[in-house]
């Protein structure tokens, strides 16, 4: 899985690839107390899993993605954390 590194102030996400067992580490930092949700989707809008959906104390937090069982092909991960939203897209190539 590919998608460029963000370093927006809040969160700060990013995506860590392993290629040796398809799972990707999505990092977040959350500045405050919050509701924090991560949400995956296929290219035509089907969530295909929710690796995070749970009240966050301040701090860095790492959000496991196992991908094993998708197939091939773009995804789109949205985090929500407050009032704040970020979506991006990722390649996952098997």
């Amino acid at each position: 899985m590919n998608a460029p590194p963000s370093h927006n102030s809040f969160p700060a996400s990013d995506l860590s690839q392993s290629l040796f067992s398809l799972a990707t580490t999505i990092r977040s930092d959350v500045p405050e107390r919050v509701h924090v949700r991560l949400e995956v989707y296929n290219v035509l809008g089907q969530r295909v899993m929710t690796p995070v959906d749970e009240l966050k104390e301040a701090g860095t937090y790492r959000a496991v993605f196992d991908a094993r069982r998708l197939a091939t092909g773009v995804y789109i991960y949205r985090m929500t954390a407050g009032s704040f939203n970020q979506t991006r897209k990722m390649l996952l190539l098997k």
